[in-house]
């Protein structure tokens, strides 16, 4: 009884042994076909970006944004009527420079002239300090006449901090590259990493440069002005010189007569043996046919 107990605990051993094997076995070569290859690094970069969105949501959400993260582009576009151009348009850089910001297009041309003055007109694109964009905006309306006055707020908040989110996690996915490139040892796994690592680069480049843009855009706001100087018609004095010019005007009418006249002697001048030579013709084809009708 005892050897048959023996020889069934012996059994039992030598299964669970066996078993025990072919598992390992098998989890040995799931590895070996799960691990880093060429094949499978297209599904491993899907997993990975996946993560990355999902950063990018926690990230976003995470952000509280405030009053003071308020990314917002302000325009004003402004057409104004004033008695005197230069004057207004000294006046205007002056708001500008004051309030830290810079005139960044001037076109300035006269559109009427008269005898006492030029009237000019101009285009002015002014970047202002967003916080100083209210107060220049007040002292432009000093100016003179509104004629045109429009205003736009673009908010660039949400935009700003989605791609910050998105360059966050780029960076991190940079990182993450650099420490596979560092660890890799076949030379096509190297290659796909350092393509993966170029894209990867190339949009931290496109993010960062909109983010740029974003901080630029929404430093300043702009303000666009149109000064026109107000023409009004009046009924200007005699000249001074008005007695020369009826003088100068008579003159050059009885110049013009005497010309007209010179002009036809000469015509006639130049005109008379020709016109003798066609009178002698004449006459010698009538005498010559008055002859032929004769009996």
């Amino acid at each position: 009884m005892k050897k048959v107990l023996t020889a069934l605990s012996a059994a039992v051993i030598l299964i669970g042994t066996v078993g025990c094997g072919a598992s390992a076995f098998k989890q040995s070569t799931d590895y070996k076909a799960n691990s880093y290859s060429p094949n499978n690094f297209a599904v491993a970069e899907e997993s990975y970006d996946d993560g990355m969105a999902d950063s990018d949501y926690e990230l976003k959400s995470e952000r509280n944004i405030t009053d003071f993260d308020q990314k917002i582009a302000k325009t004003t576009r402004l057409s104004i009527e004033v008695s005197d151009y230069n004057l207004a348009s000294d006046s205007l850089k002056s708001f500008v420079k004051d309030s830290g910001g810079y005139v960044e297009d001037v076109h300035s041309y006269v559109y009427r002239k008269t005898e006492k003055r030029d009237f000019k007109s101009g285009s002015f694109t002014l970047r202002v300090p967003v916080d100083h964009y209210d107060s220049v905006r007040n002292q432009i309306f000093t100016l003179g006449k509104i004629t045109t006055d429009s205003e736009n707020a673009q908010n660039l908040t949400n935009e700003y901090f989605d791609t910050e989110a998105r360059l966050k996690a780029k960076e991190k996915e940079e990182t993450r590259l650099l420490e596979l490139i560092l660890k890799a040892e076949k030379i096509d796994e190297l290659i796909l990493l350092e393509e993966r690592l170029s894209n990867v680069r190339a949009e931290i480049e496109r993010h960062q440069s909109r983010i740029n843009t974003i901080d630029r855009t929404t430093a300043y706001s702009t303000i666009y002005v149109e000064l026109t100087e107000a023409f009004s018609a009046e009924i200007e004095p005699v000249s001074e010189n008005f007695g020369s010019k009826i003088k100068n005007v008579f003159i050059n009418s009885i110049n013009g007569v005497k010309t007209f006249f010179e002009y036809c002697a000469i015509f006639i001048a130049g005109a008379i043996v020709p016109l003798l030579i066609l009178a002698a013709v004449f006459v010698v084809v009538i005498v010559i046919v008055k002859k032929s009708r004769k009996p």
